[in-house]
């Protein structure tokens, strides 16, 4: 159980999804991040805290802003003062082009997350950072019921 709480928390560190907060008492685990994540299984919570900031420019991808104004628009008085997602001012095009889809798509992508787990393990000197991919990134963790061809429930 130790084992699992450890890899979860290092997890999280690594996608940059909040600080990992531990594991609630009805069995849920849960992260903070402007607000708590809560799921049912450390691989859910890693997933979902994945896919809350844009690794590039670390703001939150529900607030991404890929859309230059228009003349007139910038006009106004209301969109001068509007703050884009960057802090720079609504009248400029983000610096950061990604949409929402595109930042989820490719952060809770699983070889994405064990370059991440990889990087951060080296920063540490924890072993076995040479063995980590894609397909062992989630290895001891409890994640989502898989239905498998055969299985009878």
């Amino acid at each position: 159980m130790q084992a699992e709480h450890d890899k979860t928390k290092l997890l999280v560190r690594a996608v940059r999804g909040g600080r990992f907060k531990g594991r609630k008492p009805n069995g849920d685990w849960f992260a903070a991040s402007d607000g708590e994540v809560v799921k049912p299984t450390p691989v859910d919570l890693v997933l979902a805290v994945a896919a809350l900031k844009c690794f590039t420019c670390g703001h939150e991808i529900e607030e991404h802003s890929v859309r230059e104004l228009s003349e007139e628009e910038q006009k106004g008085k209301r969109n001068k003062d509007k703050k884009r997602c960057d802090g720079g001012s609504a009248a400029e095009p983000c610096s950061c082009v990604k949409t929402p889809d595109e930042i989820r798509a490719k952060q809770t992508d699983r070889e994405w997350i064990a370059q991440r787990l990889a990087s951060v393990m080296r920063e540490r000197d924890l072993p076995g950072a040479d063995r980590v991919c894609a397909a062992t990134v989630f290895d001891g963790l409890r994640g989502p019921a898989v239905e498998t061809e055969g299985s009878h429930a």
